[in-house]
């Protein structure tokens, strides 16, 4: 019955706030097992898997929801954090755009594709992110410090100074 999905799935977040993920994998399970294209179950499911640090298992089940069309680019976002998890930074920037266009105002997607260029030592690229990303969150630290590095790598060491002063201020 459909009631019955909707009893499941919020079972499922309900044990997911309580950070009961094997559970709330069970009622994901159950949801997919009364409607197989259910992105939402996929996409949750894969958040549990990332929590429990089943990183593949995590992305295969991203990979379904988008397949399926989940309409958010949390699936997207969150597939690139695995894949910055197992360093796949290249296909991590693909995934961080697709959120990107999406969404033009998410500060973290473009924040992580900074993170992935510093990671890859394209740092003129890094930059152009962070600087993308600040504007958007300028209380956003993590943006600074990596900008800052990015410019130390590039021997701009005044800017840096000045990025690591903002950070403090």
């Amino acid at each position: 019955k459909p009631d019955d999905i909707d009893v499941l799935i919020n079972r499922g977040t309900a044990k997911y706030k309580l950070k009961d993920y094997r559970g709330a994998i069970e009622s994901y399970n159950q949801v997919l097992k009364l409607d197989n294209k259910n992105s939402f179950a996929y996409y949750t499911r894969g958040n549990c898997k990332a929590k429990m640090d089943d990183i593949p298992g995590a992305i295969k089940d991203f990979d379904k929801a988008i397949e399926l069309g989940h309409p958010l680019g949390n699936a997207f976002y969150d597939r690139g954090l695995c894949k910055i998890i197992l360093k796949n930074y290249q296909s991590a920037l693909y995934d961080f755009q697709k959120a990107i266009d999406i969404d033009p105002n998410n500060f973290s997607s473009i924040g992580k594709k900074g993170i992935c260029y510093y990671q890859m030592k394209q740092y003129k690229n890094a930059i152009e992110a962070f600087n993308q990303a600040v504007i958007l969150k300028p209380e956003a630290e993590e943006l600074y410090t990596y900008r800052a590095l990015s410019k130390i790598a590039l021997k701009d060491l005044e800017g840096a100074l000045s990025d690591y002063n903002e950070v403090l201020k």
